[in-house]
């Protein structure tokens, strides 16, 4: 995941993916329930509003109804 550097590299994409990614590893698995990590939000220091916008951007485009329940924490 890269770090943030003003949103002119591949910032947005590489977060985007990681949850993507996460969502669809857990429903192979068949994992039900997932508390997923505020990725980017820790020394990577995405902006807040941008942060959230891709995270349920990411999360909402590979959920599906095999998982009941996924928490941003």
């Amino acid at each position: 995941l890269s770090d943030w550097d003003g949103g002119n590299g591949f910032e947005e994409r590489d977060l985007l993916d990681c949850y993507r990614l996460t969502i669809e590893k857990a429903q192979e698995m068949g994992i039900k329930k997932l508390g997923i990590p505020a990725m980017g939000r820790d020394k990577r220091d995405f902006p807040h509003i941008r942060f959230a916008r891709v995270a349920l951007k990411g999360i909402l485009e590979k959920l599906d109804d095999r998982m009941d329940y996924v928490k941003i924490m």
